[in-house]
């Protein structure tokens, strides 16, 4: 019986001691408030195309991929890789 009580007890202190939601100044009690939720999407950033040369070191087998953009290229190599040969 005492533990009836008890949890009785401790039901409706735990009722009574929840917060309620609470509404900003100066609205009227009842009135929604509606929030923006739509996603923020952000533009994507414009990428530099990349250009890729594949090549085998030699003593090895195993392929190295290396990438750069076309500045990069001209600037490591002195070479512009959309040259016409």
């Amino acid at each position: 019986m005492f533990k009836t009580a008890l949890f009785a007890a401790a039901a409706s202190t735990a009722l009574l001691a929840t917060p309620s939601i609470a509404t900003p100044a100066g609205t009227p009690d009842g009135a929604r408030i509606e929030a923006n939720t739509a996603p923020i999407v952000a533009a994507p950033a414009k990428r530099e195309t990349r250009y890729c040369v594949i090549d085998t070191i030699t003593g090895s087998i195993i392929p190295r991929k290396v990438c750069h953009t076309r500045k990069d290229w001209i600037d490591l190599t002195g070479h512009d890789p959309l040259e016409k040969n």
